[in-house]
C-alpha cells in the first residue's frame, strides 16, 4: 500500500539532509559519483583550451550554417576486409583538412542520395561540384568512392556507371587536372604534380588540350581500377569459417557482375570479357582453377545471357563458341572438380549450346529471309521483262517521255533485256520509219535517258548513228503528212 500524501509531507518536514549527506557519503555510489564530476569538470575545463565536445553535431544548432561545415559527416562503418581499402578512418569527428578528404566525403553524400528519382539532379549537382575542384588525385577518389558504392550497393550500381560515363565525357573536368604553358610559340601541359614532365610541342592551346584529354581520361582511370581489383582478388578460400568465406566470395562475385555490368553498358567491349574468361578457365597457365572461380565463370555468363538486343553479342562467332564448349568439357573430365562446379560448368555448356542453336536459327532464317527477297525481286524484274515491248511502244509514240516508265525500265537487273528488244527494233527499223518518221531520233534519245552507263549502251549509240536510211525513202517521207500510229513488235 503506496503512503498518503499526508504522510509524505511529514516526513518532508521533518527530514534532516545533514544526516542523509552523512549517511550515503559512506556508500561506494556516492564516491563514484564524486570520482565522476570532478572527472568531467576536468574535460570541461580542457574543452575551452582545444575544443572536443563542441565539433561534434551534438552542439550545433544548425551544422550548416556556414560552409565551415560543409563537409561536417560522421561516416558509416567500415567492413573490416574492405577489398577497397582497409586503412581509412572509420569515424570523423573534424571537418577534413586535406583536399583529398573532402572530395571524398563530397562524393559520398552525393552517391547516397542518388535513387531512379533523384538521378537526374543529383548527377548534376555532382559534376558541377567536381567541374570546380584542381586536384591531381581527383580521378583516383572518383573511382575508389563509386566502385566502392558499386560493390556494396546493388540495387543503383547502373545509375553510379553513368555517372561515370558523365564524368569521362566533360573536358573541363580533365582540363582542371593540368597546366599549359607556352614556350618559343609552342604548347605544353603538365599535370599538377610536382615534378610531372611536359609532353608537346604543340602549335595550339587545344591541340594540347586534347592530347592532355586522351592520355588522362577518366574512363581509363577506371577500367584501370576495376582491373586491379581483378587482379588483386584473392580466390584461396581454404581455412576460412563460413562467415569468411562468404564474404570473400560476395566481394569477388560483386567484381564480376560490375564488369558485366560495364559490357552490357557498352562501356567496354567484347574483348575484355573474352581476358577474363579466358583467365577463369586458366588457358593462360596451368595452375588449378578455384571453385569460386568456377563460380565467377558462370556468374559472368548468367548475367551475358540472353543480352544480345542491348549490345553486340559475346558469342555470335560459332568458332569462339564449340572452343569454349570443348574446353569446358575437357575440364568435366577432372575427378578432383566439385559437385557444385560441375552443375556450373553444365550450365555453362548448356547456355552456350542454345546460344549456339539460336545463332544457328537466325543464320538460316537470315538466309531463308535473303531467297524470299531475291525471289520477290526476281518475280519483279519478269513482269517488268514481260512488259518491256508495251513500255518502249508507249515511249516511243508519245511526244514526251514518260518519266515513270523510265524510272521502271532504269532498272540494271533487266539491262541485257531491255537492250535486246531495242537491237530488234533498229533491225526492223525501215519498216517501224514507215509509221514513225522520226524512230531514229526517239531511238537515240530514249538509250540516252537510261541513267545507268555500260558497254552495251555505248554499242547500241554507235549502231543508231550508224544508221542510213534509202535516200528516196527519206525525201518522199519529207513531203508527206507525219501521222503517228501505234506499232507492237511480235
Amino acid at each position: 500500500m503506496y503512503p498518503s500524501y499526508s504522510s509524505y509531507l511529514n516526513n518532508l518536514h521533518f527530514f534532516n539532509i545533514e544526516e542523509y549527506k552523512e549517511s550515503v557519503s559512506l556508500t561506494d555510489s556516492y564516491a563514484s559519483l564524486i570520482n565522476f564530476i570532478n572527472f568531467y569538470k576536468e574535460i570541461e575545463n580542457e574543452d575551452l583550451k582545444k575544443p572536443i565536445f563542441s565539433q561534434t553535431t551534438k552542439f550545433k544548432k544548425n551544422i550548416n550554417v556556414t560552409n565551415n561545415y560543409k563537409y561536417l559527416k560522421i561516416a558509416r562503418d567500415k567492413d573490416k576486409n574492405d577489398i577497397i581499402d582497409k586503412n581509412e578512418s572509420v569515424f570523423l569527428f573534424k571537418n577534413p583538412v586535406e583536399d583529398n578528404e573532402k572530395i571524398s566525403v563530397t562524393i559520398k553524400s552525393y552517391l547516397n542520395k542518388i535513387s531512379t528519382d533523384t538521378y537526374k539532379k543529383v548527377s548534376f549537382d555532382l559534376i558541377n561540384e567536381l567541374i570546380e575542384i584542381k586536384n591531381e588525385n581527383l580521378f583516383d577518389i572518383i573511382s575508389y568512392e563509386i566502385i566502392n558504392k558499386c560493390l556494396h550497393d546493388h540495387k543503383y550500381r547502373n545509375l553510379y556507371i553513368n555517372i561515370c560515363s558523365k564524368i569521362w565525357v566533360n573536358k573541363q573536368m580533365h582540363y582542371n587536372l593540368i597546366e599549359i604553358v607556352l614556350k618559343n610559340s609552342n604548347y605544353y601541359w603538365k599535370l599538377l604534380k610536382e615534378n610531372s614532365e611536359y609532353n608537346g610541342p604543340f602549335t595550339s592551346e587545344m591541340q594540347a588540350k586534347n592530347d592532355a584529354y586522351d592520355k588522362l581520361n577518366f574512363k581509363k582511370f577506371f577500367i584501370n581500377y576495376i582491373q586491379k581489383l581483378y587482379i588483386n582478388k584473392d580466390t584461396i578460400t581454404e581455412n576460412l569459417d563460413d562467415d569468411e568465406f562468404f564474404l570473400k566470395k560476395k566481394k569477388i562475385l560483386l567484381i564480376i557482375e560490375l564488369i558485366s555490368i560495364l559490357y552490357l553498358d557498352k562501356y567496354i567491349k567484347h574483348d575484355i570479357i573474352h581476358i577474363v574468361i579466358i583467365d577463369l578457365l586458366h588457358l593462360n597457365n596451368f595452375k588449378k582453377i578455384e571453385d569460386i572461380e568456377y563460380e565467377e565463370l558462370y556468374t559472368l555468363f548468367k548475367l551475358i545471357k540472353g543480352k544480345s538486343k542491348n549490345t553486340e553479342y559475346l558469342f555470335d562467332n560459332k568458332i569462339i563458341i564449340n572452343e569454349y564448349i570443348n574446353i569446358i568439357k575437357k575440364t568435366l573430365e577432372h575427378n578432383e572438380i566439385s559437385k557444385r562446379s560441375q552443375f556450373f560448368l553444365n550450365d555453362i555448356i548448356d547456355m552456350l549450346s542454345e546460344k549456339k542453336n539460336k545463332n544457328e536459327e537466325f543464320q538460316f532464317k537470315e538466309k531463308e529471309k535473303k531467297e524470299n527477297k531475291e525471289n520477290k525481286e526476281n518475280k519483279e524484274n519478269d513482269n517488268i521483262i514481260n512488259l518491256i515491248p508495251k513500255h518502249i511502244e508507249s515511249l516511243i509514240n508519245s511526244k514526251k517521255f514518260d518519266e515513270n516508265i523510265l524510272k521502271t525500265l532504269n532498272n540494271v537487273s533487266i539491262e541485257e533485256y531491255l537492250f535486246n528488244y531495242i537491237d530488234k527494233l533498229i533491225n526492223n527499223i525501215d519498216d517501224i520509219k514507215l509509221d514513225i518518221p522520226d524512230i531514229l531520233d526517239k531511238l537515240v534519245n530514249l538509250v540516252n535517258s537510261f541513267t545507268f552507263s555500260s558497254n552495251k549502251k555505248e554499242e547500241t549509240l554507235n549502231k543508231l548513228k550508224n544508221i542510213e536510211f534509202d535516200s528516196d525513202e527519206e525525201e518522199d517521207n519529207e513531203d508527206s503528212d507525219e501521222e503517228e500510229s501505234s506499232f507492237s513488235m511480235r
